[in-house]
């Protein structure tokens, strides 16, 4: 991803987390950052790239109940960051 888009997309999802508690903004955080890391080059939107990374949580051994975790708060926030939904 290129930094000046990259930029962009964390400084919307920092509005996204603005009121979160500061320990969930963390995690948020570290989640959103392994994610877009995991994504690299490709697009973070495409539904494989989500499924690939959820897949790759659990096969790092994360409980199905983490990765939902994962999933339904960090991810989606970063997504609705963008005006998306977390694709299916």
């Amino acid at each position: 991803m290129d930094k000046k888009v990259l930029e962009k997309v964390l400084e919307e999802f920092e509005y996204e987390i603005e009121y979160y508690a500061d320990h969930t903004k963390r995690q948020y955080r570290v989640h959103v950052g392994d994610y877009l890391t995991f994504a690299g080059n490709r697009d973070w939107e495409d539904r494989e790239v989500v499924r690939n990374y959820f897949e790759k949580l659990k096969k790092a051994g994360m409980s199905q109940s983490s990765i939902n975790y994962v999933a339904r708060g960090p991810i989606t926030a970063l997504f609705r960051s963008q005006g998306l939904k977390l694709p299916t």
